[in-house]
């Protein structure tokens, strides 16, 4: 599976990157700005994007989901994030994100997230 990992923690993204293609996953960029994740996403049309969100982001990282998923319909969406409050776990699925997964799930938990998202399923795991 083709993903790309946003993340405001770069030393985070990165390591995760290196578990994740240890598992057989190809990762395509690893970015630090939700800003900048429309950018990655066009030059590398993953089949996931893994966008880590923190308190701050919930309004860029709405955004960012509604525009990957307009613009870029064959990459899905799952969201890491320490949100769990009901309201923003909504708005995040109806802004189109294929899942949601709380940041403290270890990488195989994160990597059979990804699996079921890739296998057509949503996943919501706050």
């Amino acid at each position: 599976m083709r993903i790309i990992i946003c993340d405001r923690q770069r030393m985070l993204a990165e390591v995760l990157a290196a578990a994740l293609g240890a598992r057989g996953f190809h990762v395509l960029a690893v970015t630090t700005a939700v800003g900048d994740v429309l950018s990655v996403v066009a030059a590398n049309r993953p089949q996931v994007c893994l966008l880590g969100l923190e308190p701050g982001d919930q309004s860029s990282g709405l955004d960012a989901v509604r525009a990957i998923r307009q613009r870029y319909p064959g990459t899905k969406v799952l969201v890491l994030s320490a949100f769990t409050d009901p309201e923003t776990l909504s708005q995040l699925m109806r802004n189109g994100a294929a899942g949601l997964t709380h940041q403290d799930q270890s990488v195989d938990q994160i990597a059979s997230a990804l699996d079921a998202i890739a296998a057509g399923q949503n996943v919501l795991n706050p």
